[in-house]
């Protein structure tokens, strides 16, 4: 999911970019590529640095049982995660995301 802005948020901007995200991943698939493997190795030593320095970094948090991409760091006091105040629309979007990433999960349960 993706938002173009939080502060001048475009819920019809943003529902277009997740879409074009989504089917260029997917057309990337089918040319036999994982689209996740060349930002994982050039972002990764980013974010594992900054991670190791207890630094605000990108990184995929559970937060309720689903996992998010979220900016967070490690705190002596635990996991901190980025709070921002977000418009309605996004916060709805991101409400519907999880209900759906549920919904996976509990199918994925029944299958094993």
């Amino acid at each position: 999911m993706i938002a173009n802005s939080l502060s001048h948020y475009d819920n019809a901007l943003s529902q277009e970019l997740t879409e074009l995200t989504e089917s260029a991943n997917l057309r990337i698939r089918e040319l036999g590529y994982k689209p996740y493997v060349a930002p994982a190795v050039s972002s990764g030593a980013m974010q594992l640095l900054l991670t190791l320095r207890g630094e605000w970094h990108c990184g995929s948090v559970c937060l309720g049982g689903i996992w998010f991409g979220v900016k967070n760091r490690f705190t002596p006091h635990g996991l901190e995660t980025e709070a921002l105040p977000m418009p309605d629309a996004l916060f709805a979007r991101l409400r519907e995301t999880e209900a759906q990433l549920r919904a996976l999960v509990r199918e994925e349960l029944r299958e094993c």
